[in-house]
């Protein structure tokens, strides 16, 4: 499976890698001219601010060579408009669930924090999304951060028909663990998958 490198697929990252390479051949040439103009070669230092101030700029030269080959990769899931619908025509549902489950307290108010659970018609509901409870085969949670952001969890709800649901779920782990507990509980009646 494909990941998303954050230095390189992302703008953000790409401008920084382009802002570091342009400083390192700034403070090269400023280090290599002013060891030529200043220095002399029986004086202390003058071949390591040399060697120095010539390996900033191969190394900015080559930093800016790979960022120019490499063009930013774009992952199929992160396609949203393509994902597939789960229902084709939702079920009407009571106003009141039966029970909440927020996902991320931080987005508790908006419907892509909580998790609505109407026992009766036996679906949950995310976002706009209705899912069956039975079409649920396995419920389980990621980290999905690497090492430049902090971490974010996410469930993934495996459906029968292959598909895989994701739901951020903030970047508090306490609270993504009791989340998790509770939407085991409220599919199967117990707070692990067997």
């Amino acid at each position: 499976m494909l990941k998303r490198d954050f230095i390189y697929d992302t703008k953000g990252g790409r401008i920084s890698l382009a802002i570091v390479a342009v400083f390192l051949l700034v403070i090269g040439l400023i280090l290599v001219v002013l060891s030529i103009l200043l220095g002399r070669a029986e004086k202390d230092g003058f071949w390591q601010t040399l060697i120095l101030g010539v390996a900033c700029v191969v190394y900015g030269i080559c930093n800016l060579i790979v960022l120019k080959k490499r063009q930013p990769r774009v992952l199929p899931d992160e396609d949203v408009a393509d994902e597939p619908e789960i229902f084709t025509e939702p079920a009407r549902l009571p106003q009141e669930p039966d029970d909440l489950i927020v996902v991320n307290p931080t987005k508790a108010n908006e419907p892509e924090g909580s998790i609505l659970l109407y026992r009766k018609e036996s679906v949950i509901v995310y976002g706009d999304k209705q899912i069956p409870l039975d079409m649920i085969t396995d419920v389980s949670m990621t980290n999905v951060s690497n090492p430049y952001i902090p971490g974010a969890y996410h469930f993934l709800l495996v459906l029968s028909d292959g598909q895989v649901v994701h739901i951020p779920a903030g970047q508090d782990r306490e609270w993504a663990n009791e989340a998790l507990k509770q939407l085991r509980e409220a599919i199967w009646g117990k707070t692990s998958c067997e």
